[in-house]
């Protein structure tokens, strides 16, 4: 607790510095119906790119082809359907589908809509990705090619270097944060929920020197965990961290 609350102390928040962001991805309702593969015949501009938590492999984003239907106006509300004829034949052939969830229900209007707004704009951000549940933090990075599924928490920020960042958050001292405040599951496993991440304090990218980063980047792309652990404490200006009982998966 001592080392805890003198990290608290010393650093901040990860949304406190700049527009760093921590969200979730998109949830639809019915993911048989909303994710579906890119080729599909209705309107293009529809259609978003997705990625999923079974899309990461050892920290790479493998494609797909899997897009989320995008039933949204940008700013406003859901789009006129009669306009997209395709894509209302396709939702008509679903229908039935579609109108048992609750949130069709509660909109009979736009009975068709997701449950939540996809953001087409979110899709050519720089990102990290990390998994709800894992053994330990499996941070991806996105370097602006997908919109994030319901089960996967994003990080976008223009004030780091994102790479930086991923290798910071996929260290023992991030883990320490998680550990701390997260729900434990059965077998040590940690939940990574927008709340716990939001928690973790880091230091601001200045205070970090341009050769230190760089070691920081060059780990991450390697996963190198062991190296980024020992450089973290150096990014930390601490000489170590306590032991704490966890799964540590990170290969």
């Amino acid at each position: 607790m001592d080392v805890l609350r003198d990290l608290e102390n010393r650093y901040h928040p990860l949304e406190a510095y700049g527009d760093t962001k921590v969200g979730i991805g998109v949830a639809t309702g019915n993911d048989a119906v909303y994710i579906v593969d890119s080729s599909l015949d209705v309107e293009s501009d529809r259609l978003v790119p997705l990625v999923k938590r079974e899309d990461i492999v050892e920290g790479k984003i493998l494609d797909s082809n899997r897009s989320v239907i995008n039933t949204f106006t940008p700013g406003k509300g859901t789009i006129n359907l009669d306009e997209y004829p395709k894509l209302r034949a396709f939702f008509l052939k679903h229908e039935k589908q579609i109108k048992k969830r609750h949130v069709a229900q509660k909109n009979p209007g736009s009975w068709f809509r997701t449950i939540d707004r996809v953001y087409p704009e979110l899709v050519n951000k720089p990102k990290l990705l990390i998994p709800d549940i894992a053994g330990s933090n499996e941070v991806a990075f996105d370097e602006g090619k997908y919109h994030p599924h319901h089960n996967l928490y994003y990080i976008t920020s223009s004030d780091w270097d994102m790479e930086v960042l991923g290798g910071l958050l996929s260290s023992r001292v991030a883990l320490f944060f998680i550990w701390s405040y997260s729900v434990k599951m059965r077998g040590k496993y940690l939940r990574f929920q927008a709340q716990y991440l939001r928690r973790i304090c880091v230091p601001t990218p200045d205070t970090i020197s341009k050769g230190l980063k760089k070691q920081i980047k060059d780990a991450f792309r390697k996963r190198d965990f062991q190296t980024l652990d020992v450089l973290s404490l150096k990014a930390y200006d601490i000489q170590s961290i306590p032991l704490f009982d966890f799964v540590d998966t990170r290969k």
